[in-house]
C-alpha cells in the first residue's frame, strides 16, 4: 500500500478495507514508546474502549484489535490499520493504538494523535460498510473530531486537530492517493457534510 507523506492512506477492494498511515517513528524505535511498554491489563482495557468507539461509529458490533505481533500491518509497513468489513473486525498498527493511549492517558494532541484518530474512524467506517475510499475518509475525518472529545480533549483541541488532518488531505496531489482524494463533496454544507448548517467542518 503506498504511503501519502503527512497523512492516511486507504483501499478497499473485494470487501476488505486497508488504511494506510505514514510511520510514527519515534513510537517504533523507542521502546519506551511503544505499545508494547504499556502495561498488560491497560492494553485490554484500552482495547475495550477502541472496540467500543469503533461500533459507536459504525453502528454495529465490531471487534477491534491492536496487532501487537504485526501478523496484519506488518512490522516496518505502510498499513497502520485493516478492516474486515463482513467478519466485522479491524486491525490497528500498535503505534495507533499507542498515539490513541497517550491521548487518552495524558491528553497527548500532536499531529500523530490527530492521524491515529483518523484511522480509527476510518476502520470504523468501513466496518459499518462503506467502500468508497474517498467518502470513508470524508466521513472519518467528521468523526474523529467527536472521538477526540471522547478521548478527553476539549471541542476545539479537537476540531483544531481534525481541521490539520483535513487541510493536508486538500492539499495531497499525489497521483498514488487519487482514489482516496476527497469528493468535492466533502466540505461544509457539501453533500457528504452529516452536520449541515452547523458552522463546523469537519
Amino acid at each position: 500500500m503506498p504511503r501519502r507523506p503527512g497523512g492516511p492512506t486507504a483501499s478497499c477492494a473485494n470487501g476488505v478495507a486497508v488504511l494506510a498511515e505514514p510511520p510514527l517513528g519515534a513510537a517504533r524505535t523507542d521502546r519506551a514508546a511503544t505499545w508494547q511498554a504499556v502495561p498488560k491489563e491497560e492494553r485490554a482495557g484500552l482495547v475495550e474502549r477502541f472496540t467500543s468507539e469503533a461500533a459507536r461509529i459504525a453502528e454495529r458490533p465490531v471487534t477491534l484489535r491492536c496487532d501487537e505481533q504485526y501478523d496484519f500491518t506488518g512490522a516496518g509497513s505502510d498499513t497502520l490499520g485493516i478492516a474486515f468489513p463482513q467478519a466485522g473486525i479491524a486491525y490497528l498498527d500498535p503505534s495507533i493504538c499507542r498515539a490513541l493511549r497517550d491521548l487518552v492517558a495524558h491528553g497527548t494532541a500532536e499531529e500523530r494523535q490527530g492521524e491515529a484518530l483518523v484511522v480509527l474512524a476510518h476502520e470504523a467506517i468501513h466496518l459499518g460498510g462503506e467502500r468508497r475510499e474517498g467518502v470513508t475518509e470524508c466521513l472519518a475525518l467528521q468523526a474523529a473530531a467527536p472521538l477526540g472529545v471522547r478521548f478527553g480533549l476539549s471541542e476545539s483541541k479537537a476540531r483544531s486537530l481534525i481541521a490539520r488532518q483535513y487541510d493536508d488531505r486538500l492539499a495531497e496531489r499525489s497521483v498514488i492517493r487519487a482514489a482516496y482524494a476527497l469528493p468535492l463533496s466533502c466540505r461544509e454544507g457539501g453533500a457528504l457534510d452529516r452536520s449541515p448548517g452547523d458552522g463546523h467542518f469537519p
